[in-house]
């Protein structure tokens, strides 16, 4: 593995090991990673998916070489006309990545694997600021409201975010909660009591700054087919419980890695891997 690439690996680790999770979201969502994609046979090209001791990931690094030499491994090849590595930003495979529980393969890391946690961090986290200005960190859950019969309402999309304020690119403060909804409909959601305070919070009401967010994180997933759900959830970040069904573009990459597991290490010791478990080591 190259200097450079040995470098980001490390940064990477510091932010993580420092839980500085707003420097993660500043300086590593908007990061170039390359992934490797597949057609399945339709228009679109999908995240290649490969399974990791049972658990589905996308394989992806910041160096396109070490992405096409981790191929080998995995009995895929780029000459192949179906598999090529294209560009994206961290912050969308991340997204994609997390809604689906699946994990994501650092290629050229000696092993390293990115999990939930970290992934929602890059995914599913922003800065924005509210109407006083204060930069904030918000991290999203997304849900779908169910329909409301009696008010003749259909399915509502909304989001639980967790908000903390950021001080020198630290959390300070307790957490916020907030239910924004969809209100593009007009519908209107009440508390318990009837009341609208501190109630759900339609999305016209907020900043734009907060619009933005929102808006962001309800854009479209890639078009995997739709995972089969034997139970209830209502929300999509809670419903990966049956990750092997969810998201294998093709049966070509749905494939056991050939490598052996047990040469496998840890990316580095900055990483502190599994004191974290945030990153990790496959062995």
């Amino acid at each position: 593995m190259e200097e450079k690439s040995v470098a980001c690996i490390e940064e990477f680790g510091k932010l993580v090991a420092a839980k500085n999770y707003a420097s993660l979201v500043r300086e590593w969502q908007v990061h170039t990673f390359y992934a490797v994609f597949v057609n399945n046979g339709s228009e679109a090209e999908l995240p290649a998916l490969v399974e990791v001791h049972d658990h589905l990931a996308f394989l992806a690094g910041t160096d396109p070489e070490a992405v096409e030499a981790e191929l080998a491994e995995y009995r895929l090849s780029a000459g192949d006309g179906n598999i090529s590595i294209k560009p994206v930003a961290l912050k969308e495979l991340a997204r994609n990545a997390a809604v689906l529980g699946a994990w994501v393969v650092w290629a050229g890391s000696d092993g390293g694997v990115v999990v939930d946690s970290i992934l929602h961090i890059l995914g599913l986290a922003g800065i924005a600021k509210n109407e006083s200005g204060t930069e904030r960190l918000y991290r999203a859950k997304l849900l779908e409201l169910p329909a409301n019969d009696e008010m003749g309402t259909g399915p509502v999309m909304a989001q639980r975010w967790t908000i903390t304020t950021i001080v020198d690119d630290q959390e300070v403060g307790d957490a916020e909660s907030w239910l924004v909804y969809d209100d593009d409909d007009g519908v209107i959601l009440l508390n318990p009591d009837g009341s609208l305070r501190n109630g759900p919070k339609p999305r016209s009401t907020i900043t734009s700054a907060e619009q933005a967010l929102f808006d962001e994180w309800r854009q479209p997933l890639y078009p995997f087919p739709a995972p089969e759900q034997t139970e209830a959830s209502d929300t999509k970040t809670d419903k990966p419980g049956h990750p092997a069904q969810a998201a294998v573009a093709t049966p070509d990459v749905s494939i056991k890695a050939g490598r052996s597991f047990v040469r496998m290490t840890a990316l580095t010791s900055v990483l502190i891997i599994a004191v974290l478990g945030v990153v990790v080591s496959l062995q």
